[in-house]
């Protein structure tokens, strides 16, 4: 299987409602390594918040105010 990027994720969890929601879950309940993992990435902890904010930093990220509000209490 070949290995994906983390933008090639963020942009299959942009298109698939219900793989976007268990992106969120992974991010709240500290499991998005598994997450990426199962989903063909290998991007470490560190390297998929940093992808995280930069995203948001650039408006980037198609979330609610309560999905950002839950997501940064996770942190």
């Amino acid at each position: 299987m070949e290995t994906k990027t983390l933008q090639q994720v963020f942009d299959e969890a942009l298109k698939d409602k219900a793989m976007k929601s268990k992106l969120l879950k992974a991010i709240k309940e500290k499991k998005l390594p598994d997450f990426m993992k199962a989903h063909g990435c290998n991007a470490t902890m560190e390297e998929a918040i940093e992808f995280g904010k930069a995203k948001l930093a650039a408006g980037e990220i198609p979330l609610s105010m309560e999905e950002i509000t839950e997501l940064l209490w996770a942190y």
